[in-house]
C-alpha cells in the first residue's frame, strides 16, 4: 500500500492506482494553472498535487497545486 493510500481510500472512496489514473489525465498538470506535479519531475522538485473533490459525496473533480486549490 503507498502512503497516504488508506486516508484517499477513506475519505474520497479511490484507490492509489484511480488516484494515479487520475494524474494521468490531468497530465500531471494542475487544472487551473498548469504547474507540473513533482512526481513527474526528474529531480523531484515542487509539489504534490490536491484533490479537489465534492464534500458531500467526495467525488473527485480536478487536481490542484496548493495556490490555486
Amino acid at each position: 500500500m503507498r502512503k497516504g493510500e488508506s486516508r484517499i481510500r477513506r475519505v474520497y472512496g479511490i484507490t492509489g492506482d484511480d488516484l494515479e489514473a487520475a494524474l494521468e489525465s490531468f497530465n500531471y498538470e494542475c487544472a487551473l494553472c498548469g504547474k507540473t506535479d513533482s512526481r513527474e519531475r526528474q529531480d523531484g522538485s515542487g509539489f504534490t498535487l490536491s484533490i479537489d473533490h465534492e464534500h458531500s459525496s467526495g467525488r473527485l473533480r480536478l487536481m490542484l497545486c496548493v495556490n490555486c486549490n
